[in-house]
């Protein structure tokens, strides 16, 4: 049974959300892109509110590339982080893509709460400036270990880090660095989902993209075309040795 709690990529969050009658609870945070700013919701189904379950999908290198939903999301900030993984611990800081000349720094993305019609919310919320937002949870093993790292930024507000990610082609090159290592990926990945105003089931499919797996990626996700933000880029890059690179990184001294 779907508890209806939703993780949101947002760039709204401030303040509090006052429903407006006549609209459903998820109408009313679609709502809160109307000026066409920002990341829309990213649903995600929670099986059982009581108790956070290990629920990382069963990938085979035969599989889609789509993960399966987590089913669970803590209900508050702290449970969210108790069972994150203890350190030594490879956090992404710094991003470079030299196909479309980004160099950004990393920060972990904050997790905000908020409560609709007695329903309760989460929302993952991008960096307000040009930074990337790295979504940390306690299933996350950081890079160059098993797993699925899922970046997101916005794309025309705060800096518009992620401008310019729709013109990622396949086979394209993204090294993501922690404390000076560097780790390299190959795109195979890009697809332009639609999600605003979509079914249920369409935008729990889409929040699949950064559900937990056993195979390293790392996943980029903003928001799509620049006017009006209707639709979900997602980009899933798989690891390469970064030592075979020919290519170099402008970003990098």
């Amino acid at each position: 049974m779907w508890l209806g709690l939703l993780v949101l990529l947002a760039a709204f969050g401030v303040g509090i959300v006052r429903p407006q009658p006549g609209l459903s609870p998820f109408d009313q945070l679609d709502s809160f892109d109307a000026r066409g700013q920002g990341l829309l919701p990213v649903l995600v189904p929670m099986a059982n509110a009581a108790g956070i379950r290990d629920s990382a999908s069963q990938l085979q290198p035969s599989d889609s590339p789509v993960g399966k939903p987590i089913d669970w999301i803590p209900l508050s900030r702290q449970d969210w982080y108790a069972g994150a993984a203890p350190v030594p611990f490879l956090f992404p800081d710094q991003i470079s893509i030299p196909a479309i000349q980004l160099h950004a720094p990393v920060v972990i993305a904050s997790l905000r709460e908020l409560e609709v019609q007695g329903q309760l919310f989460q929302q993952w919320v991008a960096p307000d400036a040009f930074e990337i937002g790295y979504l940390l949870t306690p299933v996350s093993e950081g890079l160059g270990t098993p797993g699925n790292t899922v970046l997101v930024g916005h794309h025309n507000v705060y800096g518009e880090v992620f401008a310019r990610l729709e013109d990622l082609v396949v086979g394209d090159i993204i090294l993501v660095y922690s404390g000076g290592e560097k780790f390299a990926y190959l795109v195979t990945l890009r697809m332009i989902l639609p999600e605003r105003n979509q079914q249920l089931e369409v935008r729990l499919e889409n929040a699949e993209w950064i559900a937990p797996t056993q195979d390293e990626r790392l996943t980029l996700i903003t928001c799509w075309p620049y006017e009006s933000n209707t639709h979900r880029l997602v980009i899933v890059a798989q690891p390469v040795d970064a030592s075979q690179l020919e290519s170099r990184d402008p970003g990098q001294q």
